[in-house]
């Protein structure tokens, strides 16, 4: 009698200790669940910001590339500017009687 009474101890105390087991690897189960998630959103969050970020720098781009068009075009007004400048002079030193001229 007195071994059917152990054993039954026994089986219930691996029960209990079978169920707690269990109950543990739930609970870890579910904290890494979680923690994948959180992981996830970070991620998601990481993402957007990227993107935002790649947005950004593309549109800084674009406006280096239409800067950088606008000064080519300012050099080369300046550069007409100055051969027109140069025509000038040369037609006014050469209408104006004080200035000598070389002899051809």
């Amino acid at each position: 009698m007195k071994t059917i009474v152990i054993v039954v101890i026994v089986a219930i105390v691996v029960a209990i200790a079978a169920v707690l087991v269990k109950r543990r690897a739930d609970q870890k189960a579910e904290e890494l669940r979680l923690q994948a998630q959180d992981h996830r959103e970070e991620a998601k969050a990481t993402q957007v910001a990227a993107t935002r970020q790649e947005t950004e720098a593309d549109a800084m781009a674009a406006r280096a590339k239409a800067d950088l068009v606008t000064a080519e075009q300012q050099r080369n007004a300046a550069a007409v500017k100055r051969e027109v400048a140069a025509d000038l002079n040369l037609r006014a030193d050469n209408i104006d009687p004080d200035v000598p001229t070389s002899p051809t």
